[in-house]
């Protein structure tokens, strides 16, 4: 079964829990036309947003889970399969809410080791799913993305995206957008405002980051607490994030992640080369286009690009 030649590097559980598995599975139903549309506008400069996005970041990098509280969050269908599923250690959340020196890399302003640190962490290449994996998830094998044997994963190989994995993606496109003037005004020659020719996609994939986002931290919920102390010259409470706690072992998801993969190993270009090549084949569900908001919405909310690169 390809399924267990995929997956056989399990870090922490024994290859016999993934027996039996293949069997199960649902084919439901989905209505899948209910538009879900957010528009934000971020401040590109602003302190504030850089807190919040980086004590986010940790918050679900590490899953915070409390030993007291036995339902955390409604969870979402998961496929079983083992190094979704990491086991939980301790864990003080290192958060705070004033400048630490050393700070920890991932608070850290733009260099090259934080850029590749957050690369690392926000891998977003693909894992292969079987048709009964797909089902688990509540969703239709028969609508959804399947790879052709020629990519050497089997004739049942669905495309399947870890969410952590994009919530980190999300989060580090956020902090580029905190930091615009390293990452696009220096880096690429941008004006105050991205070009014409970016400007939609730009703003369109930030404003689907956030909602993203938000609609993660609100289905968590995070119900715990946080307790206050007094500081040295401070005049009023400060906040004490560091709360005691379950967490996922993050690490490990990651690195089972780098190995399992639908491209990882591949020679260098053959990645390129199969996704240049995919596409929707004879009987495949093809959703209706989406049309793109225009340069002039945002060009109305946030002004025209006046200033010089």
């Amino acid at each position: 079964m390809r399924y267990q030649r995929l997956f056989q590097r399990e870090p922490w559980i024994d290859d016999a829990v993934i027996e039996g598995e293949a069997e199960k599975g649902r084919e439901d139903e989905f209505d899948r036309s209910r538009p879900r549309r957010t528009s934000c506008m971020l401040s590109f400069s602003t302190a504030l947003g850089y807190i919040i996005a980086l004590c986010l970041a940790i918050y679900l990098l590490y899953d915070k889970q409390h030993s007291q509280n036995n339902h955390p969050y409604i969870r979402t269908p998961q496929p079983p399969i083992p190094g979704l599923h990491p086991p939980l250690k301790p864990r003080t959340l290192p958060i705070t809410d004033w400048p630490i020196h050393p700070a920890p890399l991932l608070r850290q302003p733009p260099s090259p080791d934080v850029d590749a640190e957050w690369v690392r962490i926000s891998n977003v290449h693909n894992l292969a799913l079987t048709s009964a994996q797909v089902a688990s998830l509540g969703k239709d094998p028969s609508r959804t993305v399947k790879v052709p044997p020629t990519w050497g994963l089997g004739d049942d190989a669905h495309l399947g995206l870890v969410t952590v994995l994009h919530q980190t993606h999300c989060l580090n496109k956020l902090r580029h957008a905190v930091y615009y003037d390293h990452y696009f005004r220096k880096g690429k020659g941008w004006g105050r405002l991205p070009p014409d020719e970016e400007r939609s996609r730009y703003f369109t994939h930030l404003d689907h980051c956030l909602h993203f986002l938000l609609e993660t931290v609100t289905c968590v919920a995070d119900t715990s607490i946080t307790t206050y102390n007094w500081m040295e010259n401070r005049t009023l409470p400060v906040a004490d994030f560091q709360a005691n706690g379950q967490c996922r072992d993050f690490e490990a998801l990651v690195s089972w992640h780098a190995e399992n993969n639908v491209d990882a190993g591949r020679p260098e270009g053959e990645e390129e080369r199969l996704w240049a090549a995919l596409g929707p084949k004879e009987g495949d569900v093809i959703l209706p286009r989406v049309a793109e908001v225009p340069n002039d919405f945002w060009d109305e909310r946030i002004g025209p690009d006046s200033d010089v690169a």
